[in-house]
């Protein structure tokens, strides 16, 4: 037993050293759930009965194990605690520095949304006053194009007007050709070139001109005709235009 109480001892010194083996043989003491069932004094006699198991079999392996081998991995352990930590303070600064960039990177993306947001309200607003202009300019290209259409209305009904009294003009022509045609033809009225060779010829016979009476009675002769051709052309005219 005091070979046992020395073993002991040494492993006690060596848990006080090593954390983790600390750690592991509470988790290994920590009574199961099954445990909580019992009453307390039972739960208190399992917990010692299996310390003292585990004591046991400690005390065997550091017996069969010499204490050198023991103290060298005791050291390695201890390295590879600090090699942890080590790695737990340098992924500790490397989380800090990885929430500072994200910081930083969600700032500078908040900037850019709000400088978006104001440059997408300011260009609503031109927008809108375009869009004023072109309804106004549209309005007035509408505008336009009903005066042009009424214009060419207007211009196709002058021009069927216009056409219509060309054609009327064009037959009242024709009926005044035939009516001066049968004139002539029936000896009423001379021909003009007929009444000028006939001065030239009696000018040279006789050398004399025509008295103021004779030429006063030829456009006597001459105003009938053309006052019916001028009530002809008024009659026509006024039943045009109505």
């Amino acid at each position: 037993m005091k070979g046992g109480g020395s073993s002991i001892e040494s492993l006690q010194s060596v848990q006080v050293s090593s954390p983790s083996s600390s750690a592991s043989d509470m988790a290994d003491v920590a009574p199961s759930p099954q445990m909580h069932r019992l009453p307390r004094t039972k739960r208190k006699h399992t917990v010692v009965f299996k310390y003292c198991e585990e004591m046991n079999e400690l005390n065997e392996a550091a017996n069969n194990r010499p204490r050198s081998a023991l103290i060298h991995s005791i050291q390695q352990e201890n390295r590879h605690i600090r090699q942890l930590q080590q790695e737990n303070k340098e992924l500790r600064l490397a989380l800090e520095e990885h929430q500072n960039v994200m910081e930083l990177i969600m700032s500078k993306y908040r900037q850019q949304v709000a400088k978006l947001v104001s440059v997408n309200s300011k260009q609503s607003q031109p927008n809108t006053q375009e869009h004023t202009k072109l309804a106004a300019q549209i309005e007035q290209i509408s505008e336009m194009v009903a005066v042009m259409r009424k214009a060419a209305a207007l211009g196709d009904d002058e021009s069927n007007y216009q056409e219509k009294v060309i054609t009327a003009l064009v037959t009242e022509n024709k009926g005044l050709k035939e009516m001066l045609n049968i004139a002539y033809s029936s000896g009423s009225i001379v021909p003009s070139s007929r009444l000028v060779d006939a001065e030239t010829q009696t000018e040279q016979e006789t050398e004399q001109e025509l008295t103021p009476m004779e030429s006063n009675s030829v456009t006597q002769e001459m105003m009938p005709v053309v006052n019916t051709c001028d009530n002809n052309t008024n009659s026509k005219e006024r039943s045009s235009a109505s």
